[in-house]
């Protein structure tokens, strides 16, 4: 009997969305005060390098919820510390910190088709969400007029010839009262997710 060795999964061209909502939510927090456009742009792509290389073979689209734990970044107001990949990013993009005094502790999902971050004692915020492309259109094929049937030519000739109905022979038009329309009234519970969408 010889033991089957199950490989890691490589899904990291599957998780570039992912992947740029997270960097781009975590470049903001950590540069809150910092206006270089330049950068950002590096440390963006330094999160995204380092989470690619630590989300390999845990990263299963079929399972989203399966390794959640290992993929969640988190970040601690009180002792005011990220997660060792973060810091690491951080000496990658040859950048310091610069969060807001205010920000308060949170914790980061990124999972396949979904990026979601919770503050303490906030409602949590989907930062990334897939949406599947809707199905293209069936085209119809375009007839061209020498294609259209004698018969239906000449129906069509004999309709443009008929004169046009005078406008005071119509009948008037009786007003109608439509119903009253209802407006939505929504209510925002510590439940429900606010959705913003990142590409």
């Amino acid at each position: 009997y010889q033991r089957r060795v199950r490989e890691p999964t490589n899904n990291n061209e599957k998780m570039n969305h992912e992947l740029s909502a997270t960097a781009k939510y975590l470049s903001r927090v950590l540069l809150y005060k910092n206006n270089d456009a330049d950068a950002l742009a590096r440390l963006q792509a330094a999160i995204s390098a380092r989470l690619s290389a630590r989300f390999t073979g845990h990263f299963y689209p079929a399972n989203p919820r399966r390794g959640q734990a290992f993929r969640c970044v988190s970040y601690d107001h009180e002792t005011g510390v990220f997660d060792k990949t973060i810091r690491d990013a951080l000496a990658d993009a040859g950048v310091e910190a610069s969060i807001h005094p205010r920000q308060a502790s949170f914790t980061l999902w990124c999972d396949p088709g979904q990026v979601v971050v919770q503050q303490k004692h906030m409602p949590e915020h989907v930062l990334y969400k897939h949406q599947p492309s809707p199905p293209s259109p069936v085209q119809q094929p375009a007839v061209s007029p020498s294609r259209i049937p004698h018969q239906n030519a000449q129906k069509t000739a004999l309709f443009h010839q008929q004169p046009a109905v005078p406008m005071q022979m119509l009948p008037p038009l009786t007003p109608v009262q439509s119903p009253p329309r209802h407006s939505h009234t929504f209510q925002h519970t510590a439940n429900q997710r606010y959705v913003d969408y990142v590409f």
